[in-house]
């Protein structure tokens, strides 16, 4: 992806040596301004790895409350 090399070459190298161990991808947040390419990426990541993705919203984390319904 343009102008993520470097997260991408680490996000690359944390999948591959997560799969060759035969261990699952750790979980990843991902933060930034709005338009900065976080979805994208996630996407990506996620059909990868062969997972669903799910994504949040900052405004849907009210409180502690919020995000456990969510989880």
């Amino acid at each position: 992806m343009h102008g993520h090399d470097r997260v991408v070459e680490t996000l690359s190298l944390t999948v591959k040596a997560a799969m060759s161990r035969g261990r699952p991808v750790p979980h990843c947040l991902l933060t930034g301004a709005p338009g900065k390419g976080k979805t994208p990426l996630a996407r990506v990541l996620a059909s990868e790895c062969g997972a669903e993705l799910h994504t949040i919203q900052g405004p849907q984390l009210e409180d502690v409350a919020a995000l456990l319904r969510i989880l």
